[in-house]
């Protein structure tokens, strides 16, 4: 396959990378001085921290240009940018420029790095949502990492499955560097429980109690919802395959790298829930509630509103700032019989972009910004969970007990298909869930639908 992109890949993968909602599932980044400790400083003058420059090199040095889509004021451009100083000084041969490139909407970035890489004009290397990572390799547009993490000894064995697995699920090659990740569990009011005279301290684990509970903690008045139960697609629920997992589907085999299978009787059954959920529950009814709900210190978790959603880890980032009374728990999400315990675990990545001018340079800095030690800093100052097994084991990320949670559930983790076709699917996938709640298609119908458009799909990719 061809490294570099003819017009016509340009202009279809460029419409992808506008339209996409790669922040779907994402978390938002915590504001300067929220859950972190914030200790990092910016360099006074962040060389080209917003738009880069074409200048040269000084004489002797070679010019590495990296793109990230944090602010070097940020909490998490903060931390960045304390680590590429320390790597200028440990590396005097080489001229570090960190370039700021904010996302664009939910692009994470995208259309600025895709148009750069068509151009011939692409930064040395690039922070990159691990979530799209097979489908930009399918494309041609990724350095192939394989041999250079041979040659230094990087292997999956020191990551968690499901990162490694994001970044080497395309032709079974390393396509990038994992770095930070996230996963997500049941938040729950304590208060309301307490009133609805269901114990707070012994939620159930089955999903068959959990339903019954949360029929207790619905309320409504005068022909409207006052008070959410639980809604599975509210919050992170809307994450697709999360609900396929705990109900036992497996959507995807690296014994058969290029099938996802949506339409699995599991699959189906966790589709069915949702349905059930919304007849139970007038969709009508939720919809208006959902559209008047608040966000930030008004999110209707915070005021009282939700009794339980499923969030990740960073909502508690969120709660000590606009909630800090707020009584609540954090436990595993409760699965059926015949399911499991399960997560969706997402993050970022580090990627050296396909026509890069200095690869060997930029994959030395790669190793350096993303090893062991700047990792453990960056994750540590950005309340963030690292990717290397072993620097998950330290204790500070075990200290608050509703951090805990998280951290118990990585070992179960799964991430989404690391298929060429995440993006078709992720987007198709809550499109059929709409269509399944809003009484339009019945779970099968939806489901066979995207099996069918997603085996189309592939097949344009594995023609390449």
């Amino acid at each position: 396959m061809s490294t570099s992109l003819n017009r016509r890949s340009f202009l279809r993968f460029a419409a992808l990378a506008a339209s996409a909602s790669l922040a779907a599932c994402a978390p938002v980044a915590p504001e300067p001085g929220e859950g972190a400790s914030a200790t990092a400083t910016a360099p006074e003058t962040a060389p080209s921290a917003t738009t880069g420059s074409a200048e040269p090199a000084p004489a002797g040095k070679t010019r590495v240009e990296y793109w990230d889509t944090a602010s070097p004021e940020d909490i998490n451009g903060l931390a960045k940018w304390a680590i590429f100083d320390r790597y200028a000084a440990l590396h005097p041969e080489i001229e570090l420029v960190p370039v700021s490139k904010p996302k664009v909407g939910d692009t994470q970035m995208s259309e600025t790095l895709i148009t750069s890489i068509a151009a011939g004009t692409p930064p040395d290397a690039a922070w990159f949502d691990r979530f799209v990572i097979n489908a930009w390799a399918a494309e041609g547009t990724l350095t192939d990492l394989t041999d250079l993490c041979a040659s230094n000894g990087i292997t999956g064995e020191d990551y968690f499955p499901f990162a490694w697995t994001e970044v080497s699920g395309w032709k079974a090659k390393v396509w990038a560097l994992p770095y930070e990740t996230d996963n997500r569990a049941l938040f729950y009011n304590k208060k309301l429980f307490r009133e609805a005279g269901l114990d707070p301290d012994n939620i159930p684990t089955d999903l068959e109690t959990f339903d019954q509970w949360a029929e207790q903690l619905f309320k409504s008045g005068d022909g409207r919802m006052t008070q959410v139960g639980f809604i599975p697609w509210a919050n992170q629920g809307k994450c697709p395959y999360v609900w396929g997992w705990t109900f036992g589907a497996t959507y995807w085999t690296p014994e058969d790298p290029n099938r996802v299978i949506v339409n699995s009787e599991e699959a189906i059954a966790s589709m069915e829930w949702r349905l059930a959920y919304a007849n139970k529950y007038d969709i009508a009814m939720y919809d208006s509630f959902a559209s008047a709900s608040g966000s930030g210190a008004t999110a209707p978790f915070f005021v009282d509103q939700y009794a339980a959603e499923y969030a990740g880890d960073w909502q508690l980032a969120s709660i000590a700032k606009y909630a800090p009374e707020l009584e609540f728990g954090v436990v595993p999400m409760p699965y059926p019989k015949g399911g499991r315990s399960t997560t969706l675990a997402g993050g970022w990545s580090l990627v050296i972009p396909s026509g890069a001018k200095h690869p060997a340079e930029a994959f030395d800095f790669l190793m350096y910004f993303g090893g062991p030690e700047e990792m453990q800093f960056y994750c540590t100052e950005t309340v963030k969970i690292p990717t290397l097994k072993a620097l998950a084991e330290d204790p500070v990320y075990s200290e608050d007990p509703m951090h805990k949670v998280f951290m118990d559930l990585l070992p179960v983790a799964n991430s989404r298909p690391p298929v060429p076709t995440g993006q078709y699917l992720w987007t198709a996938l809550i499109e059929a869930r709409d269509l399944v709640v809003h009484g339009q298609k019945t779970p099968k119908q939806a489901l066979d639908d995207v099996q069918a458009g997603a085996d189309k799909e592939m097949e344009r990719f594995l023609a390449m």
